[in-house]
């Protein structure tokens, strides 16, 4: 089950397809031709599919393990952030 701090990172995701909804169900779109009806659905999908995926990859960052700070056999501290373990 989701918790609200993981669907947090859903919010965009969440924006575009109540803006995909809310387009489709417009007076307007019901006045499109077939073929500007399958690009907005192509376009809008995956710019939702983008925002699912950069979502998933937030949340994965966010909850994965790292060690804060790493110093080198050298004594020089590592400014990239490694997975610790």
């Amino acid at each position: 089950m989701p918790t609200d701090l993981s669907l947090s990172f859903f919010e965009s995701a969440l924006a575009q397809f109540n803006e995909l909804v809310d387009r489709l169900s417009s007076a307007d779109s019901q006045n499109w031709e077939h073929g500007k009806l399958e690009r907005y659905i192509h376009e809008s999908g995956t710019e939702l599919l983008r925002r699912l995926y950069q979502g998933h990859l937030d949340l994965r960052y966010a909850s994965e393990d790292y060690q804060s700070e790493v110093v080198g056999s050298d004594g020089e501290t590592r400014p990239v952030r490694c997975q610790g373990g």
